[in-house]
């Protein structure tokens, strides 16, 4: 992270809002609401509980993992109750996770439902509402910013991966992360304070004694070779996950680097695809162990170490390959999508680590996500594990232990996205990010071995900049890239994507009879764009959005399109109101820019009028004269609409 700065400065009389405070229980949560008090905002404080009830006023207590309960508090802070509009929600909830020393494998799951679920339920609550407040999520000592080996608050750092998947999901909403000190300083809460009003261009913040850090991912380039990697024959080498695509490409390369004692786990009997490729393994000298368990299973992960240890010979390296897919947005996600996706991420690193963390490792290395790294619409949950694998890293870093986050981008076989549908996988194509093939990626993995001291985390990912850049743009702040894109010299044009949006002047500049149609073909062109579709296929104005195979994610991905071209906040269902390119384009027009149709203009009736007028001269022309009469009519209305 780089220093920043920011000018105190006082919230103005004339824009008093109402604050929804997620209090923690060390008085951040109302000492800010003092201040905040103090210059005239109302504040609404809620802490967390087993039942919903009003402790005062002001002041409420409710049950994180119930969504009625959200939407209880929601009625109870609306405008009719409040006074003044909703405009900032600030999250405190995970300054009170434990020490990650201190944590135990159900603390850690828990506070994932109070931490992350939290956010997903008070999401949906209020994109049922009329309000678009600016959500903050505000976490303490969950990134690594000193060059000293902080050790990380592990259970609040999925909150980061979350947060980058609701500013692309609903950039309406988005304000912003910020990291407090792990030590609480005294000038802490005035400084978050300023962060939260005056912060409009970062998103990605962090608070080190009276220094402000912003966030940036920078460039690497690939590292030469410290060491060749030549691994044990005598040790063996752990692969979870180890009877995917990904873990068997992993396998085949630990065995041409001179692995000879291999464990692949999995929750399920070996396919027969990798039946056959174990078979190739062993045919080429290495000895090989399927072990069947859940590593989210504290027994199941005790019992393979067990095994290893009493019938293999010393362990000697982990690689964590693990993991599964439930793709939702985040205003259809359950708590149990949620769940079923961390799980291995999250309890399954963290068992791994406890039955490792004594024994003399090699390398332990994580196969990470891009996701976490710049979010991953539809991907809320894994975004989240992932961000959870990063910072374990950091933290077995700082414990003086061996430890490397790969956020892998797409692999063309055996990554996560053979399991998407193929619309998605065209949407990720051509979103800048290109392919890594297995070859590349066990030769980075080994450059990355060989040079491990060098990082903690790192990210290999085939960027087109210029296209990613304008991806990104088209939905959030995009502050984490800022000095990426700048490096790579793009034009202007890119960097500053949809700052005056090219669409916005057109509308603007066009007659009234030519702007409808502008519009319609403008959202047509998005919708193909958002099905990956080529621009020679253009689909019906009339044909449902589903009929055209878009989901609810894809749907999003239009509404986030839109808004941001348009500069107007539109509602996270608009697409499924309005389901249609005529539809749609229909209530934009009128109800969103507030423009009116030319079919309701006077200009409109008088054009009418004069075909009136022209009735009786009708009975006296040809057939032929008739026909081009009614020709000409016709274009002329089409000009207009």
């Amino acid at each position: 992270m780089e220093t920043g700065s920011s000018q105190s400065r006082k919230i103005s009389s004339q824009l008093s809002h109402h604050w929804l405070i997620l209090a923690d229980s060390t008085g951040v949560a109302e000492n800010l609401a003092a201040k905040l008090q103090q210059q005239g905002q109302e504040c609404s404080l809620v802490y967390r509980g087993g039942k919903y009830h009003q402790l005062a006023a002001g002041k409420y207590e409710l049950n994180p993992c119930v969504l009625q309960e959200w939407e209880q508090l929601s009625q109870e802070i609306s405008p009719k109750t409040s006074q003044l509009p909703l405009r900032k929600v600030i999250h405190l909830w995970s300054l009170d996770v434990a020490a990650s020393e201190e944590l135990t494998v159900e603390e850690l799951e828990e506070s994932q439902l109070w931490g992350c679920g939290s956010v997903i339920y008070l999401l949906q609550t209020v994109l049922k509402t009329s309000d678009y407040p600016q959500l903050w999520v505000v976490t303490r000592g969950a990134q690594p910013v000193s060059p000293d080996k902080e050790k990380l608050a592990v259970a609040a750092t999925p909150l980061w991966g979350l947060g980058r998947v609701v500013s692309l999901e609903h950039p309406q909403l988005w304000g912003g992360l910020v990291d407090l000190d792990p030590q609480k300083t005294e000038q802490e809460v005035e400084m978050l304070l300023q962060l939260l009003v005056n912060s409009s261009e970062e998103d990605h913040l962090a608070l080190r004694g009276e220094q402000t850090y912003i966030a940036r991912l920078v460039k690497q380039s690939v590292p030469e070779f410290t060491k060749a990697v030549s691994l044990s024959s005598d040790g063996t080498y752990l692969i979870t996950g180890g009877l995917g695509a990904l873990g068997l490409h992993t396998a085949q390369w630990l065995v041409e680097k001179g692995a000879q004692h291999l464990v692949l786990t999995g929750r399920n009997a070996p396919s027969e695809t990798a039946q056959e490729t174990i078979e190739q393994l062993e045919q080429a000298g290495s000895k090989v162990r399927v072990l069947l368990g859940d590593i989210s299973i504290e027994k199941d992960i005790a019992q393979i170490i067990q095994q290893i240890q009493t019938s293999l010979p010393t362990l000697k390296g982990v690689i964590h390959t693990a993991g599964v897919l439930e793709d939702a947005t985040l205003q259809q996600m359950s708590l149990e999508h949620f769940s079923k996706v961390m799980a291995p991420k999250v309890a399954g690193t963290w068992h791994l680590h406890k039955f490792t963390q004594d024994l003399p490792l090699d390398f332990f290395v994580c196969f990470s996500s891009i996701a976490s790294l710049l979010g991953s619409p539809g991907q809320g949950n894994y975004a989240a594990a992932n961000a959870f694998m990063d910072a374990f890293v950091h933290y077995r870093r700082s414990m003086g232990l061996p430890g490397l986050s790969i956020n892998w981008g797409v692999w063309t076989s055996g990554g996560m996205v053979d399991r998407l549908a193929i619309q998605h996988q065209n949407r990720i194509y051509t979103s800048g990010i290109g392919n890594i093939a297995p070859e590349q990626g066990m030769y980075a993995l080994e450059q990355l071995l060989g040079s491990q001291s060098l990082t903690e985390q790192v990210g290999v990912i085939p960027v087109q900049w210029s296209v990613l850049a304008q991806q990104l743009n088209n939905s959030n702040k995009n502050s984490l890239l800022r000095e990426l894109l700048q490096k790579e010299k793009l034009p202007q044009d890119a960097l500053k994507q949809n700052a005056e949006p090219v669409i916005l002047d057109r509308l603007e500049t066009a007659s009234e009879s030519e702007r409808q149609g502008i519009l319609m073909e403008h959202i047509r062109a998005q919708v193909v764009q958002v099905l990956g579709s080529s621009s020679s296929e253009l689909p019906e104005v009339n044909l449902g959005f589903m009929e055209m195979g878009m989901d609810s994610l894809m749907t999003v991905e239009l509404k986030n399109r839109l808004q941001t071209q348009l500069g107007k906040t539109l509602s996270g269902t608009v697409a499924i109101e309005y389901p249609t390119i005529e539809k749609l384009s229909q209530y934009i027009f009128k109800e969103v820019m507030g423009w009116k149709s030319i079919l309701d203009s006077e200009v409109n009736l008088s054009n009418l009028e004069n075909i009136d007028n022209k009735m009786p001269e009708l009975e006296k022309i040809s057939e032929e004269e008739f026909e081009a009469l009614a020709i000409q009519e016709l274009e002329e209305l089409n000009s207009m609409l």
